[in-house]
């Protein structure tokens, strides 16, 4: 079975979705609110540790032989597909699977994939095929955990199909969360677990340049349909490809490199300097030529852009909008729906801000002169894992390391971010510090965030669940995304010597300034605003400098639909949980309902309602 090009041929537009959490690019206001507020583990009997990995129906469920060797052939089939996708591209590969052979791959050739349109329109194609195949399967001889993959493989490729004739909206090249922006950090994470990775990673590092020449011609398709970005997303673009290749004395990959081959030990000492020196060479011919290829490209087609403005100014932009929506956030609802729930929340948080700050004289003083007894990140995570038990299922004791960006990426990245571990390896955590963005202020909910219970939790949680693979590398961010932003404001209460008050303060703060931006987002790219829009709308909000809303207005073009990703899976998981909480009454336990988003875990949001209402139908 082909699984469709766009998939596996999105390297590392995929890639970054799935192996990297690309946090807010937009930094928050510093001791700044709002202006104009008015306006699974359990104890069995050995005494051991287990994790509750299955829904509780599959422990109940009785088949026959005939069903057994039924749901053996769905096994296989979705592992089939996991393993096509993986092999389509090392890199992919090598961030899914830390021992391939032990999953049948030993004849794996590296390589950075390809790219064309031609693939892409192949791809749509293929996804009709593929939806067939997986419907041919009855869903009822299936067991319980099965059937939810099912749910999600079906609701992933109908999604699929929205893609089909808007192949050339997309885009590879977006300033923060783009293939140039992203790809470094995926090479300098390039674990070397046998010196095969070593000769593979030189392998791909050679065709970056090959890689980057195919983006390029088809950012020229783009713009032979009027499709091309702005001039300012060229400049954004530009200014970030130019200051990472300026170092290039010193380059980052150089840098990196030489220290994780001199702390390997299968290595003798000529060996070593082999390696470093065919890597500068790499780095040298085809990586810093790879970035002034991209350069040279853009700065030719600067000025082919059609439109300055959102999306919704292309002649399909609404329905690329709507696709991204369903896509990368996993919400069905309606723009206009969007809309309301967005600002319905941002005016909730506005009265909570109010109220809170109508009652407590002393409030915005406090805030003023509240000071973090934490700082060190580490010990800020070892905290949090301690006071998240509560609301939280435990999850086995993990391994992670706290890095930083390089300062060479630091202006193109954003304040934070995550690395998923391969599927076989949970140990595998590195959590990422951008010096040059982040806030110190927020860093304790930023690592709630991108750590515990955020990201790492998350996934740590779900490689333990007993499902497929392939449902471990599907990304719906989303889910991702909203999960550890719903998180991140439940952190605050969490922070030591905050009080109750300041807690609900600034989480309904930091809520309502990323619902500011989720609404901007939505209504340039959807509903048509340009900049005076965005300008009158924010000067309601006290928000009137104009180098502020230049970079919010241009943002929101150029990254469409990300903070929905955030904003909109953050209000999902309050819907539902306002569900949960009517519907199981005075029997609904907050780390039980946790306990369940986990289980269930990533997925469209429609499919994760209807398996917490068989959950709830179990409960009451």
């Amino acid at each position: 079975m082909h699984l469709m090009k766009k998939r596996v041929l999105g390297l590392i537009l995929i890639m970054t979705l799935l192996v990297s959490t690309a946090c807010s690019s937009l930094e928050r206001p510093t001791k700044t609110l709002i202006k104009n507020i008015y306006d699974n583990f359990t104890k069995s009997e050995s005494g051991t540790e287990t994790l509750l990995g299955n829904l509780a129906a599959d422990n109940y469920e009785q088949y026959t032989e005939a069903q057994l060797q039924y749901q053996k052939s769905f096994d296989e089939y979705t592992d089939e597909w996991f393993l096509t996708s993986v092999r389509e591209n090392t890199i992919d590969l090598h961030y899914t699977i830390k021992n391939p052979e032990s999953f049948g791959i030993t004849d794996h050739v590296p390589t950075l994939g390809t790219l064309s349109l031609e693939e892409f329109i192949e791809s749509s194609s293929t996804v009709r095929s593929v939806l067939e195949e997986v419907k041919a399967f009855t869903k009822e001889d299936l067991t319980y955990q099965q059937q939810l993959t099912y749910d999600v493989l079906i609701n992933y490729l109908e999604t699929e199909l929205k893609y089909e004739g808007l192949e050339l909206y997309t885009e590879f090249m977006n300033p923060t969360t783009g293939t140039q922006a992203q790809l470094p950090i995926l090479f300098a994470e390039f674990q070397f677990y046998t010196e095969k990775d070593i000769t593979d990673y030189l392998a791909i590092l050679a065709e970056v340049d090959e890689y980057y020449a195919q983006i390029v011609a088809f950012e020229k398709e783009k713009s032979a349909a009027g499709l091309f970005m702005s001039d300012r997303a060229v400049d954004d673009i530009v200014i970030g490809c130019a200051t990472f290749i300026d170092a290039s004395e010193d380059n980052y990959l150089i840098e990196v490199f030489n220290d994780r081959i001199d702390a390997l030990q299968i290595l003798s000492e000529e060996e070593k300097n082999t390696y470093k020196e065919q890597n500068r060479i790499a780095v040298y011919e085809h990586v810093v030529p790879g970035y002034e290829l991209l350069i040279a490209g853009l700065e030719e087609l600067k000025g082919t852009g059609t439109n300055n403005k959102g999306l919704c100014y292309f002649e399909n932009g609404k329905e690329y909008y709507e696709y991204l929506i369903a896509s990368n956030v996993g919400s069905y609802r309606s723009m206009d729906d969007l809309s309301d729930m967005i600002s319905t929340q941002l005016i909730k948080d506005l009265y909570k801000m109010d109220s809170i700050t109508q009652t407590n004289s002393s409030i915005y003083q406090d805030y003023q002169n509240f000071t973090y007894s934490l700082s060190d990140p580490r010990e800020i995570l070892e905290d949090l894992k301690i006071k998240i038990v509560n609301d939280y299922p435990a999850l086995p004791e993990t391994s992670y390391e706290i890095k930083y960006v390089h300062p060479s990426l630091e202006k193109s990245l954003s304040p934070a971010f995550y690395l998923t571990p391969p599927v076989d390896d949970s140990s595998s955590n590195v959590i990422y510090i951008n010096n040059g963005r982040s806030n110190g202020d927020s860093l304790y909910t930023t690592l709630a965030h991108e750590g515990y219970p955020g990201h790492l939790y998350q996934n740590i949680y779900y490689n333990y669940v007993d499902t497929c693979n392939l449902r471990r590398y599907l990304s719906f961010t989303g889910y991702s995304e909203g999960w550890a932003t719903y998180v991140e404001y439940q952190a605050f209460h969490y922070i030591d010597g905050m009080s109750s008050a300041l807690a609900d303060l600034l989480a309904a703060n930091d809520s309502a300034t990323l619902a500011l931006y989720a609404y901007i987002d939505l209504s340039i790219n959807y509903f048509g605003w340009d900049i005076d829009n965005t300008r009158s709308f924010l000067a309601s909000y006290g928000i009137d400098d104009e180098s502020t809303i230049d970079n919010v207005y241009h943002t929101m073009i150029e990254e469409p639909a990300n903070y929905l990703k955030y904003y909109v899976g953050y209000l999902e998981f309050l819907e539902l949980r306002k569900s949960m909480e009517a519907q199981l009454g005075d029997k609904f336990i907050l780390k039980d309902f946790h306990e369940q988003l986990l289980t269930i875990g990533p997925a469209p949001f429609s499919v994760i309602e209807n398996y917490l209402g068989y959950w709830a139908a179990t409960v009451k």
